[in-house]
């Protein structure tokens, strides 16, 4: 089988999402054969002066062919980008996108005719807006308000390219890690689905860490405090 990987690598960050993106596809590469081709993002990232670790981090994974590599060598604009993958034109069984970005799906839609589908680490907008009030609301203040405002404007904006991507047939069939990202965002109604089992890769050579415990996790997160202003009214 020959898949096409539209990849969202982190660069200038390390997150869960990212290192599951590193993890998943330096394990599926030894599996098929795998043509990786960066994101958009990671493209803006090399322009503006992080072409050199993007270079080393696709080379080290071995899977992006000579061509493509050549054009991270060279280009120095998105459209530019855009335009030399549109004429890289291969016979892949599927592409997979593994960013939560519509861009990057319209990207591996320009490079093949394959059915093309893509691994969902978290919702890529809201079907309800009283959930997305409840995540990214952070109280009465005016910074708050304006980013959630902004947080509408993204969700409603992602929305609509998402849903002419699967009316238009660009987008045929979602993975994600679990069932959360399609129910919030709704895709479960609206394309083909998969729930992946087990849904993280994890790095072997950590496991040496790993020691009898109780049946407990740990989650590190940021703590929100919401302040009573009745007091203030």
């Amino acid at each position: 089988m020959k898949i096409l990987a539209v990849v969202d690598f982190g660069l200038t960050e390390m997150s869960g999402g990212y290192q599951r993106n590193m993890e998943v596809i330096s394990r599926l590469k030894s599996i098929v054969n795998l043509d990786i081709v960066p994101s958009l993002r990671n493209m803006r990232l090399a322009i503006n002066g992080h072409r050199r670790e993007l270079l080393n981090l696709v080379k080290g994974l071995n899977s992006t062919p000579g061509k493509v590599l050549d054009i991270l060598e060279e280009i120095n604009s998105t459209e530019e980008y855009e335009k030399r993958l549109s004429k890289i034109r291969e016979d892949y069984d599927v592409g997979i996108v593994y960013s939560n970005s519509a861009e990057n799906i319209r990207l591996a839609r320009k490079i093949t005719k394959s059915p093309v589908g893509v691994q969902l680490q978290l919702e890529p907008f809201y079907e309800d807006l009283t959930r997305l009030f409840r995540i990214k609301f952070r109280g009465p203040t005016g910074r708050a308000i304006e980013r959630f405002r902004n947080a509408i404007e993204e969700s409603n904006r992602e929305r609509h390219e998402w849903v002419s991507l699967i009316r238009e047939g660009a987008l045929t069939f979602a993975i994600s890690v679990s069932k959360v990202p399609l129910s919030n965002s709704g895709l479960d109604k609206m394309i083909k689905y998969d729930v992946s089992y087990p849904s993280n890769a994890f790095d072997p050579s950590l496991l040496h860490l790993r020691r009898d415990k109780e049946d407990y996790a740990v989650y590190f997160t940021r703590l929100i405090l919401k302040r009573d202003c009745s007091k203030y009214q």
